[in-house]
């Protein structure tokens, strides 16, 4: 791809000597570092700066606090933690993420006070993303979206047909007083067209999209109206599918009220803007009904979402329901009134309004009311094997009983029983009835059997018979089916956060262990001349953890780093400045706290040579063995906040220890600016040589052309070049990412992809 020129040249010996890279011919490369094109304002960041804004909605643990992870991939298939903290009901967890311009997208884990997790995946669109946490759901905006991530339990295998009622006839363009006789097939084939009829008594088969029915009355069991799923109808007005006749819909149909006497099959939309009513024959819906209210008299199953956004959900005498494991039943703005033969609950169900039982339910998985709920005579509610019924108002439970089984749970505001058992029926685990207001009783109410009542007042003894009793410290473990459930949480230091998510649960100053920043530093050490851009002179790996309060306070820093290449013969120093005053720093470990300066500089190494015997970049010689630094010191006077820690602004820096210099010689990332006070020999070399910095104009670190005397990459695995080769003739796309003018740029992730194109491996140490 690239040619090479080998050219014998006589070395001038320069007053800063040089890196005695090679003893004979130089390797000069035609499309070399020195030849990059480097875009006006180019940073040479392969990461960018993310404020990440955590808000907590859950509001049932009485202040404390939840633990936010975020992982740069699904942490359940070996996502990488970024970032953790603390979130509270009325404190949001805010932090700054130092972020790999390759990754796109993190989760956000919420780990509660009893130890339940929930996870969302978060589009990164901006520098700015918000992110609302609940209980077992997650909203997330970014600066210029806000898209909501949630799941409709849709059925992943349809059953529309592979095959269609042949056409008797065939539509493709506008058409009036259209009659369907029976034994007759109308397909509609065209799009963006209307269709109305004097008559419909055979099957209306529609192709088309955008496609307007009218005057569609459906009076007969030959009637049929299929909708396939590439198909999309609006409705004028109301849709009657009457006597038997059959609506099947596997696409989207936008209609007005909607009435169905027949078999009815959903597997695609329906978006109503009045009432559904399902009133005989066997109903379905494994897609998303959206209307204002639902009326069934029929056997319904439903597998998949339900969304009421005005009216009640109002189950009538004769009709059977099942909502299934799949299905979501969400009555958004009325109440759910059930008086039919039967309603069986395995998926979720969500109320805005009242619930009212008056037949008999089976609850076999999650069942909310944000009001209260009515049970009355003959309505016997069975709530099975680790299934919740959660109430926000008032339980009013007359004269028809609860059996509970499973450890089940019943959890309540309040909570009033008249002349009515609660009965634990399974001997092998309790179930657990919790009352968080009060409990009033009356005509000789009895919790009987394996079933535990808390309940903020001692109630009288004579209510609990064959074992029943009152206690709060029954286990009712968080499942999905059960996001509230009953954990005992343990919180030893009293810091607000639970034993089970806190990083050292007997210190009240520190509840948070976050990883910081990690990547791996490559350095030239020739500045302000330019080198021969190999980038192994000074090249070492590192990775932060800082450990914060409750309050998101940093108490300490831990950092490794990794020397893995010494490539070249001036004897370099490494330290770090760090964005918080000297003053600050407690207690160091591992490094050397620099006197003299404004800000913390810990220094590792003085020279290089003293921590590795050879380069570790030439594979002709040995191998000198990686050097492991611990680096470790305390924040004692409580001020650096988290949020106001930025990553970005650590300083890390080599200077050469033998060009007359020394310490003062100081080589930094470009952007960079030397630590303060600025040293002399520092501050006298800028604008000499190759150097172009202006403090001025905020410029340092770079040449002419905008090149830098080091790099930073977002990855502690780096392969870095053997000595003399250049880095653009080792990864071949670095001069592509230099040059590309898109948003975000391309081949961002030169320097970790292995496929073809991307890297000369013979060029690598």
């Amino acid at each position: 791809m690239k040619r090479i020129y080998a050219v014998l040249l006589v070395i001038a010996v320069v007053a800063f000597g040089s890196c005695k890279k090679n003893n004979g011919p130089e390797i000069i490369e035609e499309n070399s570092f020195n030849n990059l094109v480097v875009p006006t304002g180019f940073t040479w960041k392969m990461s960018r700066e993310v404020q990440f804004n955590i808000t907590l909605t859950d509001t049932r643990f009485n202040g404390m606090a939840s633990v936010i992870s975020i992982y740069n991939a699904d942490p359940g298939t070996g996502g990488v933690l970024l970032s953790r903290g603390v979130a509270y009901a009325n404190t949001p967890f805010k932090n700054k993420i130092d972020l790999a311009d390759v990754i796109t997208e993190v989760y956000v884990v919420k780990t509660a006070p009893d130890n339940s997790q929930y996870a969302i995946k978060v589009p990164v669109t901006s520098a700015l993303v918000n992110v609302a946490m609940g209980e077992n759901s997650g909203v997330v905006s970014s600066k210029n979206s806000n898209p909501a991530i949630s799941s409709t339990g849709k059925a992943t295998v349809s059953t529309e047909p592979t095959s269609w009622p042949s056409c008797s006839t065939t539509i493709t363009t506008s058409t009036n007083n259209v009659s369907v006789n029976s034994g007759q097939v109308l397909c509609i084939n065209g799009s963006n067209i209307t269709v109305g009829f004097a008559s419909v008594n055979g099957t209306i088969l529609v192709s088309g999209t955008n496609v307007t029915l009218s005057n569609v009355t459906m009076s007969s069991s030959t009637a049929k109206l299929l909708i396939k799923s590439t198909a999309s109808v609006i409705v004028g007005s109301s849709l009657q599918v009457n006597n038997g006749a059959t609506f099947n819909n596997y696409g989207t149909i936008t209609t007005g009220a909607f009435s169905v006497s027949g078999p009815f099959i959903n597997e695609g939309t329906i978006n109503s803007s009045g009432t559904l009513t399902l009133s005989s024959g066997t109903a379905t819906n494994s897609g998303t009904i959206n209307s204002t209210t639902l009326t069934t008299g029929t056997t319904f199953t439903n597998s998949g979402t339900i969304n009421l956004s005005a009216g009640n959900y109002d189950v009538n005498s004769g009709s059977a329901i099942t909502n299934t494991s799949t299905g979501v039943i969400n009555v958004n703005a009325g109440k759910m009134v059930v008086g039919g033969t039967s309603f069986v609950n395995s998926g979720k169900i969500i109320i805005s309004g009242n619930l009212e039982v008056n037949a008999p339910f089976t609850n076999s998985c999650y069942l909310w009311t944000k009001t209260n709920y009515l049970q009355s005579s003959g309505s016997a509610m069975i709530n099975q094997n680790g299934a919740l019924i959660r109430v926000d108002g008032t339980s009013y439970i007359n004269q028809a009983g609860i059996t509970m089984s499973g450890a089940s749970m019943l959890h309540t505001a309040t909570l009033v029983m008249d002349n009515v058992t609660i009965t634990g029926a399974t001997s092998s685990s309790t179930s657990f009835v919790k009352v968080t207001s009060a409990t009033t009783v009356q005509n000789s109410p009895k919790f009987s059997g394996t079933v535990q009542v808390c309940n903020p007042v001692q109630l009288t003894a004579s209510i609990f018979i064959n074992g029943a009793g009152q206690s709060c410290t029954t286990t009712i473990p968080v499942t999905t089916c059960n996001p509230v459930g009953n954990v005992t949480v343990v919180d030893t230091d009293g810091d607000g956060v639970a034993d089970g998510s806190d990083a050292a649960p007997t210190d009240p100053t520190i509840a948070i262990s976050t990883p910081g920043k990690s990547g791996t530093l490559a350095f030239e050490d020739k500045w302000p001349l330019k080198g021969d851009y190999d980038m192994n002179d000074v090249v070492i790996s590192y990775n932060y953890t800082l450990w914060a309060s409750a309050q998101s306070v940093v108490r300490k820093i831990t950092a490794v780093y990794t020397l893995r290449a010494t490539g070249g013969e001036f004897l370099n120093g490494f330290g770090v400045e760090f964005p918080v005053l000297r003053s600050a720093v407690g207690t160091l470990t591992g490094g050397t706290l620099e006197v003299g300066r404004t800000n913390a500089v810990v220094i590792l190494f003085n020279s290089m040579r003293d921590e590795q015997a050879t380069w570790n970049t030439r594979s002709t010689e040995p191998a000198s063995a990686v050097k492991t630094y611990n680096v470790e010191f305390t924040l004692p006077s409580n001020t650096v906040v988290l949020n106001s820690f930025p990553q970005t602004e650590y300083n890390p820096f080599i200077w050469n220890g033998t060009n007359g210099y020394g310490r003062a010689y100081e080589i930094h990332l470009p952007g960079h600016t030397p630590t303060a006070p600025t040293l002399a020999g520092t501050s006298t070399l800028f604008g000499t040589g190759n150097d172009n910095t202006s403090a001025a104009n905020s410029r340092y670190y770079v040449t002419s052309t905008g090149l830098p005397w080091a790099i930073d990459i977002p990855t502690t695995t780096f392969s870095y070049p053997k000595e003399g080769i250049d880095i653009v003739n080792t990864y071949l796309r670095l001069d592509d990412w230099v040059s590309s003018t898109t948003t975000p740029k391309a081949y961002a992730d030169w320097y970790s992809n292995t496929g073809t194109g991307y890297r000369n491996t013979a060029n690598i140490y």
